[in-house]
Order: C-alpha cells, then structure tokens, then sequence
C-alpha cells in the first residue's frame, strides 16, 4: 500500500529562496520517496514571478483564490465561532475582518483562539490590535503585500 503525504507551505512570499525550498520544489528529491503525494503552496506572488524563480513550476498548475469580502468574512466569524451577531459584534467581526485583510487562514487561526479561550470578539481585537497585527502588518509591509487582495495557491 502506497503512502499518500501532504506538504503544505503557507505564505511562501519570499522572494530570495533557500537552497533547500529550491530543491525540494524542483521534486528531484520525489524519487526516492515511496508513496505520492501533493505540495500545496499559499503566496502572494504572482505564477510568473514563481515560474521565473522556481524551476519546474507551471503556471497552468495555479489557481487564484480571492480573499474574503468583509459581509463573507463576518459570515464565516460568526459561523466559526458560535457568537450571536449583536450590533457590537459586527462592528468588531468587521473590524477583525478588515484589519486581517480577508485572509481566509488568518480568520480561521483567529476565531481557533476566539472558541478556543471562549473570549469576546472585542476581548480578541484589543488583544490583537496590540500584540498580534504590529507583528503581522509589519511583516506584510516589508514584503510589499499590505494592499494584495489575492492569494496564489499552487497544486503540484
């Protein structure tokens, strides 16, 4: 019975990558492993910038996912989380949705702590206003990527 195997690399927006990424998204290493299976990459990067950077990669193998809209984006909040949608909650399920751009793994990790803590959503944003989106935004400014509404998805 053949192994199956996942490799998930979320937010490979990078730019100048490692020796090892390179080597191991050419798939040269794929032939000594038994079983088969995917690498499933998450970017902002366009599929010519990957193809001109990665060899092997194609972008005919690329889909274009689009972020949430904020009416989806406090959808899935309410939904993920199980808080009842009162006046002050959507102001800040739309604020969260706002400040974390529509990023579909960005809600999910933020509503896990939510449920997972049992905390408000205002509770949530003073927290992540202070602790959490400086490192975030910081992170997306550098890499030029604060006003990116899409998100590349690779299927190999």
């Amino acid at each position: 019975m053949e192994k199956l195997w996942l490799l998930v690399l979320d937010d490979m927006d990078e730019f100048k990558l490692s020796s090892n990424i390179g080597m191991l998204l050419s798939g040269l290493w794929n032939r000594r492993v038994r079983g088969s299976g995917h690498i499933l990459i998450t970017t902002r990067r366009k599929p010519k910038v990957m193809s001109q950077t990665i060899r092997g990669f194609k972008e005919s193998q690329c889909l274009q996912l689009q972020c949430f809209n904020v009416d989806d984006g406090k959808q899935f909040v309410f939904k993920r989380t199980g808080i009842l949608p009162d006046e002050k909650a959507v102001a800040d399920a739309t604020t969260l949705v706002e400040t974390l751009g529509g990023l579909p793994l960005a809600l999910e990790q933020a509503c896990a702590y939510i449920s997972s803590l049992a905390c408000s959503l205002t509770h949530f944003s003073v927290l992540a206003l202070f602790l959490i989106l400086p490192k975030f935004k910081k992170s997306l400014l550098i890499q030029g990527n604060l006003q990116s509404k899409t998100r590349l998805t690779k299927n190999t």
